[in-house]
């Protein structure tokens, strides 16, 4: 009784904790799109505060058993992203929305999620270094080691850097610039991914373990309703960067004309398509995932 009365509370208190952050969203862009501009342009910046809603539905529960449902490596890859996107949007106009979200807002907005997924990020590894959430039951759920999962991150952040040397445009007039510009935008599709994957696979763990759970004493309710919570405010994260890749294919579809490049083969602009590929296939890789995904 004393864990059906837990699964009770956990699915309902995760909604009570993540309609705060969605509420803070609605308001907050229907004020850029309504003061700001109505231009097809704040697409860009509401796809850049879609990701600061992903980070907000994680700080919503940061307790310890929360914690140990979200995966370092998204909130890692969330970083890198927003410093290689910083490094040209905070000086320079190419890639900048082309209102008066622009003048600063848009860089404010980046600027405030990557100091709050930094902030999550080392209070995750902080837990996981004093032991609490790096045990072997989170290694296996997670399939490969820690040691694993950054050499694979690694390797990815180089490739996207590798790509997006080949096939960034010209906007900022500066090909170093430039290409981080696309490394961000790149490694940022991707972000979700470890998430996506680590829920996934405790969800599979869970309910393997589910029979077992179901005969353990009182003592575990607590835990189970905390977990449960958890693993509802990871899956609106994933959600969340969806939505944002969302807002950010849209806009970039529309401006599709005005994204110039050096092309490679006349009268083909392969910037524009390497800009649109890696979200499309974002879209539909979490679109296919998301009935898998717990508590959601």
């Amino acid at each position: 009784m004393a864990v059906l009365a837990a699964v009770q509370h956990a699915a309902t208190l995760p909604k009570m904790t993540v309609a705060v952050p969605y509420a803070a969203f609605l308001a907050l862009a229907s004020l850029v799109a309504c003061a700001v501009s109505l231009e097809s342009t704040v697409f860009l910046t509401l796809g850049g505060m879609a990701q600061g809603l992903a980070i907000m539905l994680l700080w919503s529960c940061s307790s310890a058993s929360c914690l140990a449902s979200y995966s370092a490596q998204s909130l890692a890859l969330v970083v890198v992203s927003l410093v290689l996107r910083l490094s040209s949007t905070l000086w320079l106009n190419g890639y900048l929305p082309t209102d008066s979200s622009g003048d600063g807002l848009y860089q404010a907005v980046d600027v405030c999620t990557l100091v709050a997924a930094a902030g999550l990020l080392r209070k995750v590894a902080r837990g996981r270094g004093h032991g609490g959430l790096a045990g072997s039951a989170h290694k296996e759920q997670q399939g490969w080691s820690a040691d694993g999962a950054s050499r694979m991150m690694t390797c990815g952040i180089l490739v996207a850097i590798l790509l997006a040397a080949l096939l960034h445009g010209d906007m900022n007039a500066r090909p170093v610039f430039d290409t981080l510009w696309l490394a961000g935008h790149f490694i940022g599709a991707a972000a979700s991914f470890p998430q996506l994957w680590l829920s996934i696979s405790r969800a599979q763990v869970a309910s393997a373990a589910h029979g077992d759970r179901v005969t353990r004493d009182g003592g575990t309710a607590d835990a189970v309703g905390a977990e449960g919570e958890g693993e509802t405010c990871a899956s609106h994260f994933v959600s969340a960067m969806a939505m944002s890749q969302l807002f950010t294919v849209t806009y970039m579809w529309l401006a599709r004309e005005d994204i110039t490049c050096t092309p490679w083969v006349e009268g083909f602009n392969h910037t524009i398509w390497a800009i649109l590929a890696p979200s499309a296939l974002h879209l539909a890789l979490v679109s296919d995932a998301m009935p898998q995904l717990p508590s959601f």
